[in-house]
């Protein structure tokens, strides 16, 4: 499972995620605050990504390949884009 990072919360979560401690890194992490929520009786809901792939974009590279890989499907650049790199590859 993983987090894309949008989400809608309510109130309580915020303040719950003022209440404990930083996470890993000394880093605000949203899901500690998700995980109390529900374990003090507040629901949740997540929708499974269908044919989804997985790009993370945590690093200039990978969130290059991730564009690329994007903008080619698209049906009004990607032509453009195929033959551009074509062109431009070594």
């Amino acid at each position: 499972m993983a987090d894309f990072g949008r989400m809608i919360i309510d109130q309580d979560i915020v303040d719950i995620r003022r209440e404990i401690p930083l996470g890993k890194d000394n880093e605000l992490w949203i899901v500690d605050a998700i995980r109390q929520y529900v374990e003090r009786g507040g629901i949740f809901l997540a929708k499974e990504v269908e044919n989804g792939e997985w790009l993370t974009t945590g690093d200039p590279l990978n969130y290059l390949k991730a564009v690329i890989k994007y903008a080619l499907d698209r049906e009004d650049i990607g032509s453009d884009l195929r033959e551009f790199l074509k062109k431009s590859v070594c």
